[in-house]
């Protein structure tokens, strides 16, 4: 059974990582697992769209509900509702992108190396 190692990473020296208190070999490490920030930043920019998409449905509602007719009731309901609804809707399909990993099987082809700080431009 393969180990898995989850969290931030330290960097000892060339050779070597540190997860939580577990030394690895980087020569030892076969696979990746890596959240992209691509996928993170549209699940938070879909969470800020159903954020405001559901309180401009809030207050249409009580725009709505505090209307003094029927129609405007009623339109106010409708919309707001609705709007609250899709919100919700959005919220939960902006849930899995914050949970997407890229795997990479590491064979032969790949180089595994630490490069100095400031080096990645």
């Amino acid at each position: 059974m393969e180990q898995k190692y989850k969290g931030q990473y330290k960097i000892i020296n060339d050779e070597q990582i540190e997860i939580d208190s577990d030394t690895i070999k980087i020569s030892e490490i076969d696979k990746l697992a890596v959240r992209s920030l691509s996928s993170r930043a549209i699940g938070t920019g879909l969470l800020m769209l159903s954020t405001g998409n559901a309180a401009v449905g809030a207050v249409v509602l009580v725009i709505g509900v505090n209307s003094n007719n029927y129609a405007g009731i009623l339109i106010g309901v409708i919309i707001g509702v609705s709007l609250i609804a899709v919100g919700i809707i959005i919220d939960i399909a902006s849930v899995p992108f914050f949970f997407i990993k890229k795997k990479y099987e590491i064979d032969n082809d790949w180089d595994i190396n630490i490069l100095p700080e400031h080096s990645v431009k």
